[in-house]
């Protein structure tokens, strides 16, 4: 992904619909939206960890973010506020979070659809075992070959390795328990959009861990990075 279309993540979260009843509000719901992800793009997945995280860098924060009142909200009225992301019906979904997600990252658009038929043989031939999967892709049926796409298909346990491994161990998925209903689901797709969106830099470092590291020490550059207007 380019530098330059990176500077979307105002327009992603101004996107969502605000579900909270509107009287009582006093956070903009793009604003808690984008300092959750800001959060998790440096690697902070417990919400006291990123009020803490606000509280000291809310100088930088405030007015970028979009927050009016001069101080940062709780962690209640943030988790709050997300729960009612998962809970609302309609466009209001996690899933609609992810579709905005992808087309950002360019990731839409099936261009194949494929069928995998796997089966183990004894030696005298007879089956042990079969599977039937089913895959989609956005390759370009003009540019990938079916040897790739198998190569692509044996090598799934990627997935495992570079996103679940990940999540376990350096955001703390596996330990992060999340009582109020719907935020598990909104928190989740947060951090596959934060992973994605970090592994889409235009100059990475070479480990993530320390690209993470520097958003959490230099919020102004990551609000410079993805957009937001600094004064």
């Amino acid at each position: 992904m380019h530098a330059n279309s990176m500077a979307g993540v105002p327009e992603i979260f101004h996107k969502l619909t605000d579900p909270r009843d509107p009287r009582g509000v006093r956070f903009p719901y793009h604003a808690l939206c984008c300092l959750v992800f800001l959060g998790l793009l440096a690697r902070i997945s417990e919400m006291a960890v990123l009020v803490r995280w606000a509280k000291a860098h809310w100088e930088q924060l405030r007015e970028p973010l979009g927050f009016t009142r001069p101080e940062a909200p709780s962690a209640t009225c943030i988790s709050r506020s997300l729960a009612k992301l998962s809970l609302a019906g309609g466009a209001m979904r996690p899933a609609t979070l992810r579709r905005v997600f992808a087309e950002w990252l360019g990731l839409h658009g099936c261009r194949i659809a494929m069928r995998l038929d796997r089966f183990h043989r004894s030696t005298t031939g007879e089956i042990l075992f079969y599977e039937r999967r089913y895959f989609v892709t956005s390759l370009d049926p003009s540019q990938v070959s079916t040897l790739d796409l198998m190569r692509l298909i044996r090598g799934h346990w990627q997935i495992e390795n570079c996103l679940h491994f990940v999540k376990d161990r350096w955001w703390d998925e596996d330990r992060h328990f999340l009582k109020r209903p719907g935020l598990a689901a909104v928190f989740a797709a947060l951090t596959n959009a934060a992973i994605s969106t970090l592994r889409m830099l235009p100059n990475p470092e070479p480990i993530l861990r320390a690209e993470t590291e520097k958003f959490q020490w230099n919020p102004t550059n990551t609000l410079k990075t993805f957009g937001f207007q600094i004064k």
